[in-house]
Order: structure tokens, then C-alpha cells, then sequence
């Protein structure tokens, strides 16, 4: 794409649109599935697998009906769901986007052992 700087959001404009405020937000369904989160399917064997409900910033329709808006979100057992109205209470699973030249010099990403970070 010839105007793929769009795309590419960032805080600053050195490697991006500089278009993100907070480069923190909420984990999509997107995410999720890509990670192994199943639609509708059972799966505790993958990484974001936490044994307990939490939303996804995705949305899934809304029902003028009851004037509910419906998320996706992650069941206990790792299935990803739909249509679940946003007045009820889940956890939050918020991401932070790196750059592709960051590594992971050491740790193993637990709390008694964090990830340290470095440019390539």
C-alpha cells in the first residue's frame, strides 16, 4: 500500500502516524484467536488461557431492543464468545504493542522473573 503510514500506529511520528495517544489498549478478538482462543471451543492450552472471563475490545452488535451493546469475550474454559452485554462484569486483559527491533534479552515473564527488554 502506498500510503501504508496510516496503519501504522505509534506515539510518535519517528515509525508510525504518531496517532496513539496511550499505546495501550485492550486485547481484540483478533488477538485472541490468533493466540488459540477457539470460537465457541474449549482451549486452555494456549498462552492467554487464565481460567476466568475477560472482555475483548471487539464489538459484537448491539440490540436496540434492550439498548444493550454485546463484546466479545474469553470464557473461563479459553473459548472466545460473543454476545455478552457489557453490564456485566468481566476481566480486562490490556496489550502493549512493541516494535519488531525489541527482544526479549532475559526472563521468562512471570512475576518473580519479568521479561527484560532491548533494542535489536
Amino acid at each position: 500500500c502506498s500510503n501504508d503510514i496510516r496503519d501504522k500506529f505509534s506515539h510518535t511520528s519517528v515509525k508510525g502516524n504518531g496517532l496513539l495517544e496511550y499505546p495501550v489498549a485492550l486485547i481484540t478478538a483478533d488477538e485472541v484467536a490468533l493466540a488459540g482462543g477457539k470460537r465457541g471451543g474449549k482451549n486452555s492450552d494456549f498462552y492467554l488461557h487464565t481460567n476466568s472471563y475477560y472482555w475483548t475490545m471487539t464489538p459484537a452488535s448491539f440490540s436496540s431492543a434492550t439498548a444493550y451493546a454485546y463484546m466479545w469475550y474469553v470464557y473461563p474454559n479459553g473459548s472466545l464468545l460473543a454476545w455478552h452485554h457489557v453490564a456485566d462484569w468481566h476481566g480486562l486483559r490490556p496489550v502493549i504493542n512493541l516494535r519488531s527491533d525489541v527482544l526479549i534479552s532475559s526472563g521468562d515473564g512471570t512475576v518473580d522473573n519479568p521479561f527484560q527488554l532491548k533494542l535489536a
